[in-house]
């Protein structure tokens, strides 16, 4: 998207609360049938829970429309996630927990999303933003 279109997403994303923290799975919701189904088998990717990785592209692309402000907070909001976890997990829910259920624990210690976390990391600090 141009920076126009990209300032309206974001303004979007941010009108509907979908940036707390960084960026939902999905909005709107999947079609109902579609959303049980998602819940029943696959509860941890169903739409309320957040895949870490997507949250340093969210504050990449906020500090590339000139968001400055959002990308330091969204990248606040993502450090305490990841410090409350102590590490970087594939998906949380609204509150930062990884849902964790009988048959299916996340995956921790996530090389790539703790790689791009640290690629926005660097690239606000290469901008005074941080």
């Amino acid at each position: 998207a141009d920076t126009k279109k990209a300032k309206m997403i974001y303004s979007f994303i941010e009108k509907n609360r979908l940036d707390t923290p960084p960026v939902i799975t999905c909005y709107p919701r999947l079609p109902w049938l579609t959303d049980i189904f998602i819940r029943i088998t696959s509860p941890f990717f169903h739409t309320k829970n957040i895949f870490a990785w997507w949250g340093p592209w969210e504050i990449l692309g906020k500090m590339a429309v000139g968001d400055k402000e959002g990308a330091k907070r969204d990248l606040i909001r993502l450090s305490i996630i990841v410090t409350k976890n102590d590490n970087f997990v594939e998906v949380f829910d609204k509150k930062g927990i990884p849902p964790d259920i009988l048959w299916y624990k996340v995956e921790r210690k996530v090389a790539w999303g703790a790689g791009v976390f640290l690629y926005a990391v660097n690239e606000l600090e290469k901008r005074g933003i941080i």
